[in-house]
Order: C-alpha cells, then sequence, then structure tokens
C-alpha cells in the first residue's frame, strides 16, 4: 500500500524533466566539489559546487545504502575516504590514511571501466592508481574537501562532469545489469510482477530527523528473530530492484522538500497529491498540519492564511467543500527514527476533500475564544503533544508515548475518539502548572473541549455537545462548568481586592477535583475580599452562576473535571475581554 503508492508517485516525477528525480540505476545527490583532472590522470585543483548558496543537486551512478565494516564504494561520485584516501580528524586536527577504502574504489572502477578507452574514465582509474601508489596530493590537510560532502571529477579541457560522459553511463549501465542478473529472483510484493531481480538491502533513506546520519530503511532484516523459511536480509519481504528503486527514490525526493515536509515532534512527515505541481493542494495540507509555511516558499502559487481560514468556514458552517481541485488524491505518511531504521507512525490515503473535511471538524471542535493574532492559528498535533509535557521540555517529544501521536492522528483523520490518555494528561499538566500564566492557555482547553464535544456526539448527547461552544456559555446549568465560571470570578475578585498572587496557584487544582473541600472556604475568603473593595459587581456575577448550583459534589470525574476548566477559562477570557473594552472607550 505504501511501497506501491511511492512508487506511482516515482513514474509520475520521471515524467517530468525539471523534478531532479534521477533514473533507474542513478541517484539525485548534492554535489561538493570537483576534482579537476588533466588526461594523464593528474591533479589540476578543486572546484567548490555552490549555487545560491546551496550545493548542486546531481544525477550519479545509484548510491544505494552501505554499512559495516567494509563499505562498497560509490562509481564517480564520492567522500575523500574512498577518492583520495583520507579522513579528517576533528578532535586531533589532523588527516587519517584510509588506504582501504582507497584500494576498495580503486579496484571496484577498474572492474566496472573494464577495457573502456574513454578519456575520462582512463583519467580518473589514473588518478585513483597515484593514491594508491602514495603519490602526494597537493591539497592543504585543513581544506573543507577532506571533511564532508560528495566529491565528482571533471576533465580540465572540458565543462561537463566525468559522470555525465555517455561512456560512463554506458560502463555503469552494464554493469548494474551483469549485477542484477545474479540475484535472487521471484515474485514482487509491490508490483506483482514475477522472476524479478530482487532486493537484497534497500536503499538508505536521507532526512528522517534524528535517524542515522548514514540514513535508515523502512524495510530491513539483519537478524536471526525476523527472518524466516531460511531467507536472508530483504529477501524476506521480496521487492525488486526496480520497485525499492522507484519507493526510496520518490520518499527521499519528498524528504528533500520543504514544501512536502513537515516535523511533528521526532516524526517526519510527508505528503503528496498524484496530481502533478500540486504546490496549493501541498501548502493547505501542511497548513491544515499545522506547519507553517516554508521560508523559501514561493508565495505566489500558495494558499493564504485568508483562503486557509474560508475553507475552514465552510467546514464548520456545513458546507460541502465543494471544489473539483479538492478531488485530488492525497497521501501522509509518519515516519519515526529507530536507529538505522524509520518506522510507520501514521499513513493516510483519501482524498484532499475528506481530509480538509476531517481536519476542519478538528480545527471546529479545538476552538475556543483567544486573542485575535492567535484566531486563524490552527492547533497542530505537536501543539497538542507539547502541551502534556513540562514547559522547560527542548525535546520534548522523548517524554510522550509514540502511541499517542498515532492515536491522536487516527481520531483527527477518521473522526473516532480523540485518545483519553492525552486527555488525561493535559488535565494533570493543568493541575501542575495551574499557578502559571502559561498553565491554563488555549491549546489545552481546547483539547478537553474536543475530547468531550467528540465523546458526547459518539454517546449522542447532542445537547451536551452544543453546550461546549467556543466562547462563553452563560445560559449553561453544567456544575462543572458553571463551577469553573464562578472560580474565575473569584479569582478577578481577590486580584482586583489585593493585586497579589491568586487563589488559582493555591486551590485550582483541588478545586477542579474536589469542589465540596474547597468552595465553602473561597466564598467565604471572597465576601471578605467584596467588602474591601464594594464589589457589589462580582457579588452579582457569582450570585447568577450559583442560581444554577444546587451542591458542590464530594468530587468530579474526569468528564466533569474538563468541564470545570473549560468553564473557567471561557469566564476568565470573558472577563479580560470585557476590561479591553472598557481601556479602548476610556481611551
Amino acid at each position: 500500500m505504501i511501497l506501491t503508492a511511492l512508487c506511482e508517485l516515482y513514474n509520475n516525477l520521471i515524467l517530468d524533466p525539471e523534478s531532479g528525480v534521477a533514473q533507474p540505476n542513478y541517484s539525485s545527490v548534492p554535489g561538493s566539489y570537483a576534482v579537476e583532472l588533466s588526461r594523464n590522470g593528474d591533479f589540476n585543483g578543486i572546484i567548490t559546487l555552490v549555487e545560491n548558496k546551496q550545493r548542486v543537486m546531481m544525477s550519479v551512478p545509484e548510491q544505494a545504502g552501505r554499512s559495516g565494516k567494509n563499505p562498497p564504494p560509490y562509481f564517480l561520485c564520492d567522500n575523500a575516504k574512498f577518492l583520495l584516501g583520507f579522513e579528517y580528524d576533528k578532535k586531533e586536527k589532523k588527516l587519517i590514511p584510509m588506504p582501504e577504502r582507497l584500494r576498495s574504489a580503486y579496484d571496484a572502477y577498474r572492474k566496472i571501466i573494464g577495457s573502456s578507452e574513454d578519456a575520462g574514465l582512463k583519467a580518473v582509474i589514473a588518478f585513483l592508481k597515484n593514491r594508491v601508489d602514495g603519490l602526494p596530493l597537493d591539497i592543504p590537510a585543513d581544506h573543507p574537501i577532506y571533511q564532508s560532502g560528495n566529491i565528482v571529477f571533471r576533465l580540465t579541457d572540458e565543462k561537463g562532469y566525468i559522470h555525465e560522459r555517455s561512456e560512463a553511463k554506458n560502463v555503469w549501465e552494464r554493469y548494474c545489469n551483469a549485477s542484477a542478473s545474479s540475484e535472487e529472483r521471484g515474485q514482487c510484493l509491490v508490483t506483482g510482477l514475477l522472476n524479478q531481480p530482487l532486493a537484497k538491502t534497500h536503499t538508505q533513506l536521507k532526512g528522517v530527523a534524528d535517524a542515522n546520519t548514514t540514513g535508515c530503511v523502512i524495510v530491513g532484516f539483519n537478524f536471526p528473530s525476523v527472518t524466516s523459511y531460511g531467507k536472508t536480509q530483504s529477501y524476506n519481504a521480496p521487492v525488486s530492484e526496480k520497485a525499492m528503486f522507484a519507493y526510496t527514490t520518490a520518499l527521499n525526493f519528498l524528504l528533500s522538500k520543504n514544501d512536502s515536509r513537515i516535523q511533528i515532534g521526532d516524526t517526519t512527515v510527508v505528503f503528496w497529491t498524484d496530481r502533478k505541481e500540486d504546490s496549493k493542494a501541498l501548502s493547505l495540507i501542511s497548513a491544515l498540519l499545522g506547519a507553517d509555511a516554508p521560508k523559501d516558499a514561493d508565495t505566489s502559487d500558495r494558499l493564504t492564511e485568508q483562503q486557509i481560514s474560508d475553507i475552514l468556514k465552510k467546514v464548520r458552517s456545513g458546507q460541502a467543500v465543494n471544489d473539483p481541485e479538492f478531488k485530488v488524491k492525497t497521501y501522509i505518511l509518519g515516519l519515526a527514527p529507530n536507529v538505522a531504521r524509520a518506522s510507520i507512525r501514521f499513513w493516510y490515503e483519501d482524498t484532499l476533500e475528506n481530509f480538509i473535511v476531517k481536519t476542519g471538524e478538528h480545527a471546529e471542535n479545538m476552538n475556543v475564544v483567544k486573542s485575535a493574532k492567535l484566531k486563524s492559528r490552527i492547533v497542530s498535533i505537536g501543539d497538542i503533544l507539547r502541551s502534556i509535557t513540562v514547559k522547560s521540555s527542548k525535546k520534548w517529544w522523548e517524554n510522550v508515548p509514540s502511541s499517542y501521536e498515532t492515536a491522536l492522528f487516527r481520531a483527527i483523520i477518521s473522526g473516532d475518539m480523540y485518545p483519553t490518555s492525552v486527555y488525561s494528561a493535559v488535565l494533570m499538566r493543568i493541575r501542575a502548572e495551574a499557578g502559571d500564566d502559561y498553565g491554563i492557555d488555549y491549546i489545552r482547553v481546547g483539547y478537553l473541549k474536543a475530547y468531550l464535544r467528540r465523546y458526547y456526539q459518539k454517546q449522542n448527547m447532542t445537547e451536551k455537545m452544543e453546550e461546549l461552544t467556543v466562547s462563553l456559555n452563560q445560559k449553561s446549568t453544567d456544575t462543572a462548568y458553571s463551577l469553573g465560571r464562578l472560580f474565575a470570578v473569584m479569582e478577578a475578585l481577590q486580584q482586583k481586592a489585593n493585586g497579589t498572587a491568586t487563589i488559582r496557584s493555591r486551590y485550582f487544582a483541588s478545586a477542579s477535583a474536589n469542589p465540596k473541600l474547597v468552595f465553602p472556604t473561597l466564598l467565604n475568603l471572597s465576601q471578605h475580599h467584596i467588602a474591601k473593595i464594594d464589589g457589589r459587581y462580582y457579588d452579582k456575577q457569582m450570585e447568577a452562576i450559583l442560581s444554577g448550583v444546587t451542591e458542590f459534589p464530594a468530587a468530579f470525574n474526569l468528564e466533569d473535571q474538563g468541564k470545570f476548566v473549560l468553564g473557567y477559562y471561557h469566564q476568565r477570557e470573558f472577563i479580560y475581554t470585557k476590561k479591553e473594552d472598557k481601556e479602548l472607550q476610556e481611551a
């Protein structure tokens, strides 16, 4: 399913010559340096390959994944270990000889090139032989070419690179065909084709955050407990060489593009559609997932914040998102690092229209009153998960179970219940941080509201669901919601009377869980504050709220605790907003 969709994407990409996607047996990689050679293989200099402050992307002979003690060299494009025979040690600040790597490149190149008389290929062989023979190379030890980056070759008197020469491509194709014919053959699980050369290992994926620096794979078998029927490595899940190349190339393409990739904690999310050059759809998907537009994005071809807001308004009002452009098939893949592998965190395959509807419903469920500058901001999965961790956590995702993210994504795109585990975690953080300014914010409160609305929807309790509004619901007689409102009024009263730390830091956690133990004390305290400032306005507010409360319950369950927080937040925002209005009128 996932690999099939990626193969289809690759087949679409290679039809577009401007996509930069490599053909079979080739890879698209960033080039860093070109070593200039004479026709005799003598070293003539180094050219730094940079355009617009970025390394130049090149189509070079395939660079499949490599690992282990004796990794294979790459043909005509590799690093300094293989092509120069040295590695720079940053700690010791000196060059470390790598004769085994250099020799492996020399032997492999001779085997691939064979008896070819091409001038460029002969120059490369001569250059490598000089290095193997120990002839000195006039490159300073502190030159960055030794530290990282891909190196290619070119003849001094020619413009193109040696790997681009027609004979270089011919010898490479012959070598690939000969190598494929000796591999195990069978039916490909992706294409269904019979008698196909099967991939023993799969090409490394580059760009999955926090994965190995050398890359990772999503298909790999390298220890006995995951193999069966006497098969080794990736033959346990037979995928043809052709299909493997297609899906890994497509996925690496997505991972390299800012407009088709976002980060949610430790999860790298890629997305695409089955339509060519669909930047507007990609910008919409990215925005609905809660990501900011990439800094280098072409804003002329992206949906504006207002357009996205208009789309969500249609969803909220129940109008069909009836735009032919939204009928396009959409794919979203979440990848999480797992050392040398990438695990599938989530997968979505449906029309863009359905994705808009589901994320729009989620946005409506999450929507609570907030400041004007935050009004159009979409709360992402990452925002929600970050809200259940300690504020000071830099790598907050390390403290969040991966199952939370998967469950959240599925709830959003399927309309199923939001995870109770996240709901409980939000309440716990609110109780722990209630005294802080950020403790009860629109993200945490929004999730409590979303969870409760979805819960009542699933229970066919429409009336209760509709009581959970975006802003203050003064008609609600729900005890938990009303007591949350009451707490906010008493807090405002105390702040006006004393101007010191409010009752929130001391009493909020217990009031939201065991109101019977706390509210009698708070009411007595409020009477002193009313007398101190002649707070008849607050007294009337408290009286109006208490008119719908018959008793102070001994304890609130999780459902009521969420409504208490929502009532408090709504009333607090109402008080704050009214205060702003008064200040504007007096100005």
